[in-house]
């Protein structure tokens, strides 16, 4: 499934992206799950009266981006829930992904508790997340642990809605960059996130992650990486 030269791409770059890791039927059941998660915030947010229709005639694609233009800030409340439901648990932990990640942290793995379903809605500021290493988020000495990141789309991903970035070789030196806080930056209110500052990312090194649907990009925890803004119609 991971080619020797993929492998290599990791160790040199900080990442990799592996094609048709999953099929669509592997993938299916957890955007079921996450339709049961819509749906039920659907039906909550009726009652309070934030919104004036469920939009249930809508697919996983679409209904959550019509809930949010009624409204704003959907996709945030259900991104903060964090609501690992049995089929995403699954895949969290498939064979698959494990036998990939051993080729460079070994048999002895352990799952990060870290994880997230990103439910990207259509120019949705603060689901975009600006350039950052994922070890700046962990305390101090944990960029010394291996721990690669799987990142799996639900559907094709491209510039236009919101695919990732990545700047090959940032990982070295190994070490976690100068990163600032948006909600003290000012630049997006009530953000969560950290950030590298755009001067100190290298334009002509930047790549974007176009990968289809079962595809997975494994991210190095060192490597500088984002996602770009949503301008589809769709969730991404």
């Amino acid at each position: 499934m991971i080619t020797e030269e993929q492998i290599e791409q990791y160790h040199l770059e900080g990442y990799t992206i592996v094609e048709n890791v999953f099929a669509d039927n592997e993938l299916d059941p957890v955007l079921s799950e996450f339709e049961e998660i819509v749906n039920e915030f659907a039906e909550r947010a009726f009652i309070n009266k934030k919104i004036k229709n469920k939009y249930e005639n809508e697919n996983v694609f679409k209904r959550l981006a019509k809930i949010e233009s009624e409204f704003q800030g959907s996709s945030v409340l259900i991104h903060h829930k964090g609501e690992l439901k049995p089929n995403l648990a699954k895949l969290w932990g498939s064979k698959k992904i494990l036998d990939i990640v051993e080729k460079w942290v070994g048999p002895d793995i352990s799952g990060h508790p870290v994880w997230n379903i990103r439910s990207k809605t259509p120019n949705t500021v603060r689901m975009t997340v600006p350039w950052h290493q994922d070890s700046a988020y962990l305390v101090e000495g944990a960029e010394k642990t291996i721990q690669p990141a799987a990142w799996i789309p639900f559907l094709d991903v491209n510039k236009n809605n919101g695919c990732m970035q990545v700047v090959p070789g940032g990982h070295r030196p190994e070490r976690v960059l100068n990163h600032k806080l948006e909600k003290k930056d000012g630049s997006v209110k009530d953000s969560w996130y950290l950030f590298i500052e755009e001067k100190d990312i290298p334009d002509e090194k930047v790549v974007t992650c176009e990968m289809k649907v079962g595809s997975v990009l494994f991210l190095h925890q060192l490597v500088p990486h984002r996602s770009l803004e949503n301008l589809s119609d769709d969730v991404r």
